[in-house]
């Protein structure tokens, strides 16, 4: 796949520039592949290697899809601040590494796990084969954490033109779009079917390598130094908002003690450092007062790409449910592992991009006359999912009446429709939340706001597993570990309902957003 030409130009032509693209996606790609394929096919390998419920099986998952959102953050401030993005990216393929090799020697040695289980009850893992998991997937998520966004800010830093900038993120997308299909597809479906020792031993493989190649291009990165950590001076702000009339006053008194100094109207004291101006001396704490004022704006529209989260995430748990008992060929002959299913909204997600930006937003642009704006693409994103969930509610009453009427479970193929609608709606509304929150956040928040979808993912995905546990205990028979024996589609008409409440409230707080910043809606 050729790189845009836009990729090409760079004003220094020893460091920065394309040249750095291959290496810097090579880190992203090989600790992706691996990574990607332990989060699809975790519930399968809890169910069979550890004794897990399917129900169980999909929170462990789901915690463990939100932990890896989550990480990025940290990793986005420590790059920031502390480390640098290489350093960052480095540890985090290392980590990464160690990851799928301790995942390897869990499927290799029997005593890593539970004995295995034909009949119930089984016997659960004990608390320090537990702790050995974690520890695997605790790895994983530090690979993740420090590769994901930091790979982009790195990778941003290389070019010094925004179109620049704007062409990477978008060949960055599809390069982490790839390897989640290499992961979903390729290594899923050598764990389904030539075991998993082979399978997570190809993933630690293939991060080793990546590693390397990482590595290799250094002397061709470019690496910007941390800087102070913005949020100290936002938590600076916040507390001195709550002493704000004495800290105005003491200003007052500096300012007015300052200015007699100068007049000699007192002796000059050596504990007062006058500034030039008033001006100069409440430059920073206006600056200060700005950045979070427009923080603070932008937690509503956070807050729905949040609840946005929060419904895929148990669209994604509700689907894994239903493939377990539906008829899962393709062909007579060829079968599509449980943890595969989602790569329909994967390569929906990766044919979208293109499509969008070569031929709808051109449209658009040709019909209207403006590109249409981040804002407009997220709220397609969030409308386009709500009607992913209706179709998911009609295709699973259509499931359970089937069943009624005949005994043959109908093919898995029924669950792509939503698939494809989901990753259509996540083509439009993920490039727009990293285009809207790298433009919108303060200039020293650029960092941290490319990480706010993942900030979203992650709580998205715990509340998914606090959302299934409260669905369990007080809708009674709406969720149950054996979905023939469930009413799933109540489930998908909840979660509609919730997506329609949601984009209501995305296009009013857009639009409030807009009014106060000045702007159009």
């Amino acid at each position: 796949m050729a790189i845009d030409e836009a990729l090409m130009t760079y004003a220094d032509p020893v460091v920065g520039g394309r040249k750095t693209f291959p290496f810097i996606v090579a880190a992203v790609v090989g600790v992706g592949i691996g990574a990607y394929a332990t989060l699809a096919n975790s519930g399968i390998y809890l169910m069979e290697k550890y004794n897990v419920s399917p129900v169980d099986g999909s929170v462990i998952a789901s915690v463990f899809v939100g932990s890896t959102n989550l990480a990025p953050v940290v990793g986005g401030v420590i790059s920031d601040t502390c480390l640098s993005c290489f350093a960052v990216i480095s540890v985090a393929c290392a980590a990464c590494f160690l990851g799928m090799l301790l995942f390897t020697l869990t499927a290799i040695f029997p005593s890593l796990r539970p004995p295995s289980c034909t009949y119930s009850p089984c016997q659960g893992p004990t608390t320090w084969q537990f702790a050995i998991l974690f520890m695997a997937l605790a790895l994983m998520t530090v690979g993740l954490g420090g590769t994901r966004f930091t790979g982009a800010a790195m990778g941003a830093a290389q070019f010094g033109d925004e179109n620049d900038r704007d062409t990477f993120f978008s060949w960055y997308l599809v390069a982490m779009y790839i390897s989640s299909i290499i992961g979903i597809v390729g290594i899923v479906y050598i764990q389904a079917n030539l075991g998993w020792v082979l399978g997570f031993g190809v993933c630690a493989v293939i991060a080793a390598v990546g590693f390397v190649i990482f590595l290799l291009g250094n002397r061709y990165y470019r690496h910007p130094k941390p800087q102070e950590n913005p949020l100290v001076d936002i938590f600076r702000q916040i507390l001195s908002r709550a002493g704000k009339r004495k800290a105005a006053s003491e200003s007052s008194e500096r300012l007015l003690c300052c200015s007699k100094v100068d007049d000699g109207a007192v002796e000059p004291q050596t504990t007062i450092e006058c500034p030039r101006s008033q001006e100069e001396a409440t430059t920073r704490e206006v600056k200060q007062e700005d950045e979070l004022t427009i923080l603070l704006r932008l937690v509503p529209l956070i807050t729905t790409g949040i609840i946005l989260s929060f419904y895929l995430g148990l669209q994604m748990s509700a689907s894994f449910l239903q493939a377990l008992v539906m008829d899962l060929h393709l062909t007579p002959r060829l079968t599509i592992p449980i943890g595969s299913i989602s790569i329909f909204l994967i390569l929906s997600a990766t044919l979208s991009i293109p499509l969008l930006n070569y031929l709808l937003y051109p449209l658009h642009r040709f019909l209207t006359g403006q590109h249409p704006t981040p804002l407009a693409r997220i709220g397609f994103g969030f409308l386009i999912t709500t009607f992913a969930m209706v179709y998911g509610a009609l295709t699973e009453r259509k499931r359970l009446h089937d069943l009624q009427t005949d005994a043959q479970p109908i093919s898995v193929l029924w669950l792509v429709p939503c698939f494809m609608l989901v990753g259509f709606g996540e083509a439009l509304h993920f490039p727009g939340q990293l285009a809207f929150f790298y433009q919108e956040f303060p200039e020293s928040f650029k960092g941290s706001g490319m990480a706010v979808s993942a900030l979203q993912s992650g709580v998205g995905s715990y509340a998914t597993s606090a959302g299934i546990g409260m669905i369990r205990r007080f809708l009674d028979g709406w969720m149950a570990d054996n979905a023939n024996e469930s009413r799933l589609d109540k489930v998908y008409w909840l979660m509609a309902g919730v997506g329609a409440v949601n984009f209501g409230c995305f296009v009013a707080c857009a639009r409030l957003y807009m009014r106060k910043k000045g702007g159009k809606s």
